[in-house]
């Protein structure tokens, strides 16, 4: 199994180094620490490494123009300033990187110090002669221990002079005795996993126990002690056990070693944890301490449930982790889960951490802190707890090396937050409602955060990384959990280069006021984030000030966050759960990335177009959107995401939705066993609760979230009036790819490219209902199936005429009524609208459309499925009531496309069927006047007012507003013969559409001789070529 960044400690003594040359010097390096994390600090408060010089002569010393360096290559990297250092006397410089030299001041070097091992050396002014160093024939210094030192002294044991590790370091001080070494790390014959009763038969591989050893070169007196407790094994722990046999192994455990001898540092602990799934399905914390804050209870009515009978193989459907300490450090009194509102290092506890594939692929074992992460999850009694893990030198690698998050993401890793994601799991303390309009334990996913910085790197945008794992602590299953990466400097230094202390990172975590309060400092300061809130209240109608803002903030990558979460519904933000970054360099931009989205993807028709919080991307966009070439922008992002095939249409969603969803599916019935069951008597399970949200969100939320939130945003005014053109080739629209160099690309204008067929006309024929609050609460009656003439409820009171349908006492709709419905007034908030009408199935759409005026709101079907709400409805399913809607806005049939239902439609007689739904029962009018309108594309329609370039640029110029000289005008179809990104726009009435672009690769035409045929001839002209070894055929026979 690949170790990760683990130290795999051999057996390190009787390293006694000559030292009769080095003592003649006066002035030498005595004393060195590379993983600093005790009480010893520099001026800054931080526990930097340090380098500790003493002058053994007689009289003070200059060192003025000395040097100190880490490599043997530049043994002039770091040169001391004007100052001397007394006889007898010591002198501690800071190995930092912080790179300060005042004489007089505390000393940093330009470098740290390796804890693998390097070159360490103190050089003479001539930069040449090396005063002092430490070299091996490896090269450097042996590895290094946190909080152990290393420099000449006397061995313990020995009473020699050599180089030694000292356990408890001197910085200033003459040297401790020093150890004669470590031992290396102890080794099990059987690798941490899963395991069954199998593996107990004599031929099994723990029939035998695990047998636990050292290095073959250890000292006679070492001994070995384990626990299975958690606990850190020790002669001083009364639960560790002297190990004399091999441990028997029957049962989930967790097993912990470490090797002592006498005069050596010990090994640090290696822990394994074997897994026996049966066992794990039958826990119930037996042995623990009891819990004020959650169970430990593996729920019997999922166990023995015959629909989860595959449970042992969900537990190893995905990796696990497994952390492992003290049970008090976790369970006990003065443990972080029964603490969980206490924050900071004082709170962090150590633990082992492994990574186990069940595939038996590399995973790792390190040692790491833990501490309780999240904010509304902490003051919930009986809540999955998330955790973060933080790597530190202290408990054993400073990063843990290893790909955690795959292949192409870091391989140093500093932190991993491991997120129950409370607001959407079944232990939030709210039962919520399918497709609801907030969360609630009935309408938990677990997978929305991930979903969210999925989309956010599909977009485009550096995101974080995420993936899943079951979690064990200390052999308990704790569920399944979303472990993802934190966007802090580190971070933004990985993937975006530069120094990770030159990050400015911004947060902010809940709760901020809705108003806007200041952003926590992550890393770096404030300072240019204060700049950034100045500058955003100046004019930005201005062309300055916009583009002293697009200097400072990448705009692009701000619109498409700002799309993200407005398409998702976030109601957890800005005033909450964002991060921002930015170098501290002249030409740097501010970035934003997703974080914590769980209150993401609820209600259908959710509205987040409008937020203007402070201190926060709130104000940003709100204020930018004063802006006209910023809203021109993010149109252009919206043109790109959420049309042909953007990543946030209807499809791309549902293909991302569900490659998530497939990724957990089998790890949510082991979920459901852990926590199910929190706040129910009946628990909460995969096929009863979590796939209906599933079925909800893939065959009614997605289908039509983004044709709502397109409306949402061109009624604001961030989606352009125009609409922007398309691509087509051989008369099928296409968006870049492969296209022959022969064929032609057509530009076509959809509003203007169309011709429409009416399905369903102004004075159509209706039927009607006004129904009680309790009646049709499942939409039964919009099937074409239904019988209103023979459904008891509908018959008592039904309504025919023809459309438009309403009332309204000021008369104001009065000329598009045609059926009056005044009887709802004071009795009903709603209106149960049947329309039928035929279709031939030969005559098939490029779009079909729904346009309706409307008051106030409306909920629509095409045969019994639901194609189109309005924004404005409040509650999901039975919708109910809505806001009101002002009279102005009904003066225009508003479009709600609805082609991606166009299959729906059926040979010979359909069903549109539709809830008008008022403000409230005493509302004083009411208007439903509906029009459903397919359409057939006529490439033969070309339209002028479309221009493109080829280049890569915008056809638009933004000095003039004018199309740039290298546009052309679109008349006809045009060749491509080289690869290349095609730009258009349309421009018309001053005004321009968003922007379309594709990248097609040209690749060579069959008709080689373009005469307008593939036939031999053009056969003979490629293989002649091909003869002659030509790159393309000779046409003109010149050669």
């Amino acid at each position: 199994m690949r170790s990760a960044n683990r130290r795999v400690r051999k057996d390190h003594f009787f390293t006694v180094e000559k030292l009769e040359d080095r003592n003649l010097l006066a002035v030498s390096i005595t004393e060195f620490l590379t993983s600093n994390n005790g009480e010893f600090v520099d001026e800054d408060g931080e526990q930097s490494d340090w380098i500790e010089l003493y002058n053994s002569g007689p009289e003070s010393a200059d060192i003025e123009g000395w040097y100190l360096t880490d490599d043997a290559g530049e043994l002039t990297k770091w040169t001391f300033p004007n100052q001397s250092l007394e006889a007898d006397s010591y002198l501690v410089v800071f190995a930092s990187d912080k790179d300060r030299a005042v004489a007089g001041s505390e000393l940093h070097t330009n470098f740290k110090l390796k804890r693998s091992g390097e070159y360490l050396a103190l050089v003479k002014p001539d930069g040449t002669s090396v005063a002092s160093d430490f070299k091996s024939v490896e090269g450097g210094y042996p590895e290094q221990l946190g909080d152990v030192s290393y420099g000449p002294t006397v061995s313990v044991e020995s009473g020699q002079i050599g180089n030694f590790y000292m356990p408890e370091p001197t910085p200033g001080m003459a040297n401790n005795p020093g150890m004669l070494g470590f031992i290396g790390d102890t080794s099990f014959s059987v690798d941490r996993g899963f395991y069954s009763a199998a593996d107990l038969q004599p031929d099994g591989k723990l029939a035998n126990g695990v047998v636990i050893s050292t290095g073959e070169h250890a000292p006679d007196s070492t001994v070995i002690y384990y626990t299975t407790d958690g606990s850190v094994p020790a002669a001083d722990n009364p639960n560790a056990t002297l190990y004399s046999v091999p441990v028997a192994i029957t049962t989930t455990t967790t097993l912990r070693a470490a090797a002592f001898a006498s005069n050596y540092i010990p090994t640090n602990v290696d822990t394994h944890t074997y897994i026996f799934t049966a066992a794990v399905l039958q826990q119930d914390g037996e042995g623990l301490p009891p819990l004020t804050q959650t169970d430990y209870v593996m729920d019997p009515e999922i166990v023995n449930d015959p629909r989860f009978s595959t449970l042992e193989d969900d537990l190893k459907s995905l990796p696990t982790v497994s952390f492992v300490g003290s049970v008090g450090d976790k369970f006990g009194p003065s443990g972080i889960i029964e603490n969980p509102l206490q924050f900071g290092r004082d709170w962090e506890r150590e633990v082992s951490v492994e990574l186990i594939n069940p595939d038996g692929s590399d995973g790792f074992q390190e040692n790491a802190g833990l501490r309780i992460q999240g904010a509304g999850s902490r003051a919930r009694p009986f809540s999955k707890k998330g955790f973060q893990l933080f790597f530190r030198d202290e408990y054993g690698a400073s990063k843990l090396n290893f790909p955690y998050f795959g292949e192409s993401r870091s391989d140093e890793i500093d932190r991993i937050a491991f997120r129950g994601n409370f607001f959407d799991s079944w232990t939030f303390d709210s039962r919520g409602r399918i497709g609801g309009a907030c969360c609630g334990y009935d309408q938990a996913l677990l997978l929305r955060d991930q979903f969210g910085h999925t989309t956010q790197a599909d977009m485009g945008s550096l995101a974080i990384a995420g993936n899943w794992v079951h979690l064990y602590i200390n052999g308990q299953y704790w569920g399944l959990y979303n472990s993802v990466e934190r966007p802090d400097e580190d971070f933004a230094a990985y993937y975006l280069g530069g120094d990770a202390d030159n990050y400015d990172v911004m947060k902010q975590r809940p709760r901020g006021t809705a108003n806007g309060s200041l952003p926590e400092v992550v890393n770096g300061g404030r300072t240019a984030w204060n700049e950034l809130m100045t500058l955003i209240r100046g004019d930005m109608e201005s062309d300055e000030v916009y583009e002293q803002v697009k200097a400072t903030v990448d705009l692009e990558q701000f619109a498409d966050y700002i799309l993200l979460n407005v398409f998702g519904g976030n109601f957890d933000w800005p005033h909450n759960n964002w991060y921002a970054i930015r170098e501290r360099t002249d030409d740097a931009k501010w970035t934003f990335y997703s974080w914590d989205t769980e209150n993401f993807l609820f209600e259908t028709v959710a509205d987040r177009t409008e937020f203007n919080t402070d201190n926060s991307p709130g104000i940003i966009y709100s204020r930018l959107r004063r802006n006209e070439e910023f809203r021109l922008l993010f149109a252009d992002r919206i043109h790109k995401h959420m049309f042909n095939d953007g990543v946030l249409t209807p499809q791309k969603n549902i293909e991302r939705f569900d490659s998530i969803v497939n990724e957990i599916a089998d790890g949510m019935n082991a979920e459901s066993a852990r926590w199910g069951d929190t706040h129910a008597n009946a628990p909460r399970n995969t096929f009863d609760t979590w796939i209906p949200v599933v079925e909800e969100k893939r065959n009614n939320y997605f289908p039509q979230r983004t044709s709502i939130v397109l409306q949402q945003l061109l009624d604001d005014g961030l989606y352009t009036e125009v609409d922007a053109p398309e691509f087509y080739v051989n008369g099928i629209a296409q968006h870049g790819g492969q296209i022959a160099s022969d064929t032609r690309i057509r530009l076509v204008q959809p509003s203007t490219a169309f011709v429409d067929t009416t399905l369903v006309a102004e004075g159509a024929t209706i039927e009607a209902y006004i129904p009680k609050a309790d009646e049709f609460a499942t939409p039964v009656w919009t099937e074409l199936s239904f019988s209103p003439t023979s459904d008891p409820q509908w018959n008592t009171a039904p309504i025919t005429g023809t459309t438009g349908i309403g009332y309204d006492a000021d008369g104001v709709y009065d000329p598009w009524i045609q059926t009056n419905v005044a009887a709802m007034e004071d009795n009903s908030g709603s209106l149960l609208t049947r329309i039928t009408f035929t279709h031939d199935d030969t005559t098939t759409f490029d779009r079909l459309q729904l346009r309706i005026r409307y008051d106030d709101a409306f909920v629509a079907y095409l045969n019994g499925v639901e194609v189109a709400r309005t924004s404005n409805v409040r509650t999901q399913a039975p919708p109910q009531a809505a806001r009101a809607r002002n009279h102005a806005a009904t003066e225009e049939f508003e479009i709600f496309d609805i082609s991606a239902f166009e299959d729906l439609l059926v040979d010979g007689a359909n069903m549109l069927a539709i809830q008008g739904i008022n403000v409230s029962r005493g509302s004083s009018d009411f208007l439903l006047v509906p029009m459903l309108v397919g359409g057939t594309l006529d490439l033969t329609t070309v339209n002028d007012n479309i221009w493109f370039t080829t280049d890569g640029s915008d056809p638009r110029d933004t000095t003039t507003n004018s199309p740039i000289g290298t546009a052309t005008q679109f008349t006809d179809g045009f060749l491509l013969p080289e690869s290349g990104q095609v730009k258009a726009r349309v421009f018309t009435g001053g005004k321009w559409s968003a922007l379309s672009s594709a990248t097609f690769e040209a690749t060579p035409s069959a008709d080689v001789n373009m005469d307008g045929l593939v036939d031999a001839v053009d056969i003979d002209f490629v293989a002649d070529a091909i003869r002659r070894n030509q790159s393309e055929p000779d046409l003109d026979g010149d050669g």
